[in-house]
């Protein structure tokens, strides 16, 4: 589809998940898919350096949220997935 075309696109082009965010949104159609998709890519692509500490620390207090216990749980869920 369209939208997985521009997330590769804007996956290659940006140079972090921020970029990418930016670029997604302002690109029009299924943005929220397609920013989602490229933002993905990239943390995919390098990892924690792609993300702004800053903006993760913004994201976490404004969601009450803790995305190292949230991956941690993610992957002790795929864990038990794999025993059975």
């Amino acid at each position: 589809s369209e939208s997985v075309s521009a997330a590769l696109a804007a996956g290659f082009y940006a140079q972090n998940v921020q970029q990418a965010a930016h670029l997604c949104a302002n690109m029009g159609g299924d943005t929220d898919t397609i920013g989602s998709m490229a933002c993905a890519i990239i943390g995919a692509r390098d990892g924690l350096k792609s993300f702004d500490p800053e903006t993760v620390d913004f994201l976490q207090q404004t969601n009450n949220i803790n995305f190292t216990d949230l991956a941690l749980r993610i992957l002790s869920a795929r864990e038990s997935f794999k025993a059975e």
